[in-house]
């Protein structure tokens, strides 16, 4: 089995359909917010290290889908090697397997002169929210419309 880690922040506290953009983590997580599309054929599950001495060990991995907003039109992302806990809500995504990828992660606010955005490696501009100095995006569980187009 493989370790993730992945700090807890603030990602329950908003109301908002925010996934964060954790670059503290090695891995990404799928919640309740993302629709499972299909596990992993190889069976490999992983264990997540949370803050603390706490652990959820045994988790599956999977491709995960949602809808993400653009600087163009709402997409559908996917997300291999997710590890699958669907008792979490919110999602949480790697800074450091989107740039693995070649997307250019700018997590900086614009009021420190950063960029605010992810620009991901065909074209597309992810605008992040930056909530308690933690980057966010926004996206949310795509309906059967979004999962024919």
């Amino acid at each position: 089995k493989d370790n993730y880690v992945v700090p807890v922040h603030a990602t329950k506290f908003f109301n908002e359909p925010l996934a964060l953009m954790d670059g503290g983590a090695n891995g990404g997580i799928g919640g309740r917010d993302m629709k499972l599309m299909a596990y992993n054929t190889d069976g490999r599950r992983v264990n997540i290290g949370i803050a603390g001495d706490h652990q959820m060990t045994g988790k599956r991995l999977g491709t995960f889908c949602s809808d993400i907003d653009t600087q163009q039109s709402r997409v559908l992302g996917i997300f291999h090697q997710y590890a699958h806990v669907p008792e979490q809500s919110k999602y949480i995504h790697s800074k450091c397997q989107f740039q693995a990828h070649g997307n250019l992660v700018g997590d900086t606010a614009t009021i420190y002169g950063g960029p605010q955005r992810n620009d991901i490696s065909d074209g597309y501009q992810i605008p992040l929210s930056i909530r308690s100095g933690l980057s966010y995006i926004h996206q949310t569980y795509p309906n059967a419309r979004d999962m024919k187009n």
